[in-house]
């Protein structure tokens, strides 16, 4: 406005003197000057695995979706992988400390999320020192207690609280009659966590089924132990992404090469395993750990007190199955229980055209 007036007056069309062009350009003219609210708030990314493991992909898909959702935000979003499931934390932790420092220590982010339990242990090593005071949302998390935090007050989250038990129990009710539980875990440490778990509730099973562990084998013995279980078997896969002779493998990769050893049932607690074989379970959904992440991280980018926020302990779980191998597991679709959720289910001319028919 004030350009044009100085224009039209320099022009004689609101009157006075008519100076010369230069006179126009040389009269100082105010910047806008940015408010508070046009500031960008910065959000830095932290995962324990790497770009293209599912769970992790699934845990971004979350992640981004919720802070998309909140379009009057002004963000600014950065993604580091830790690459932990090819790296060992403990040998790459120190070199990752500096990078990040590099990267960030001059701008630090307002807010802070971590996937898993990786991320969580790097940032309460390393984060004082680099990023004192941010606030951290992790999601994914195992093995968690309060102690774990280490009296730090900057930290919430949700937990992966997987369901060990829910995921059985489905899998003996849909097959009344097996009498063998196969338990899977390879030789990562997710692994060992995932088998500790379950030998505190194997007692409650015993009674019923004989149990077969098949843990920290090489490949070649695991496909032959695979192919010599009874037939009245289900078989529950903890985890199968690297062999006791170091030989890693991607989650579907691994999965399909189970699925191929025997026509047995799989069944999972993670809703990136299926896909490749797997019948499903009660599953963890990596999509939902990340939304309610980024959820709480708006909330504090919005002036929430970390501190006021609570940890979610309760896994946000779901019945979710394959369809493909639901089937061939002998399983019809109301044996599911209610408000299960079928992946890669057949379209058919009536639920495309329901409305049109009727």
């Amino acid at each position: 406005i004030l350009l044009a007036l100085l224009v039209l007056t320099g022009l004689g069309v609101l009157g006075g003197p008519v100076p010369g062009p230069l006179t126009v350009l040389a009269t100082p003219i105010p910047s806008p000057v940015a408010s508070a609210s046009d500031a960008k708030q910065r959000v830095l990314i932290l995962h324990s695995y790497h770009k293209g493991f599912l769970w992790t992909d699934n845990v971004m898909r979350g992640m981004e979706s919720t802070l998309a959702s909140y379009k009057d935000a002004k963000l600014v979003v950065m993604v580091e992988y830790l690459d932990t499931k090819r790296h060992p934390p403990e040998a790459i932790g120190d070199d990752l400390a500096i990078l990040l420092r590099t990267k960030y220590g001059h701008e630090p982010p307002d807010v802070i999320l971590t996937s898993d339990d990786n991320a969580l242990t790097f940032m309460l090593e390393y984060g004082p020192g680099i990023f004192p005071e941010v606030p951290v949302v992790f999601c994914g998390v195992n093995v968690f207690s309060d102690k774990r935090l280490r009296g730090q007050t900057n930290y919430t989250g949700v937990l992966e609280k997987f369901d060990l038990k829910g995921t059985i129990d489905l899998a003996l009710e849909l097959h009344p009659k097996a009498s063998n539980l196969a338990v899977i875990a390879d030789s990562t440490k997710t692994g060992g966590l995932n088998l500790t778990r379950f030998h505190l509730l194997a007692p409650s099973y015993q009674h019923r089924i004989t149990i077969h562990e098949l843990s920290d084998l090489t490949t070649d013995e695991l496909l032959a132990d695979l192919k010599r279980l009874p037939k009245d078997t289900v078989i529950l896969n903890l985890s199968f992404f690297r062999d006791r002779n170091g030989k890693t493998y991607e989650t579907l990769e691994g999965n399909a090469l189970l699925a191929a050893a025997t026509p047995l049932p799989i069944y999972s607690c993670w809703d990136f395993y299926l896909g490749s074989g797997v019948v499903g379970g009660r599953v963890v959904s990596g999509y939902m750990q990340g939304a309610e992440a980024a959820a709480m991280a708006m909330s504090i980018l919005r002036g929430a007190d970390v501190r006021a926020i609570p940890i979610l302990k309760e896994s946000p779980n779901q019945f979710l199955f394959d369809y493909k191998p639901f089937i061939q597991a002998g399983l019809a679709l109301s044996d599911a229980p209610s408000g299960s959720i079928f992946l890669n289910k057949p379209t058919t001319l009536y639920s495309m055209y329901k409305t049109q028919i009727w």
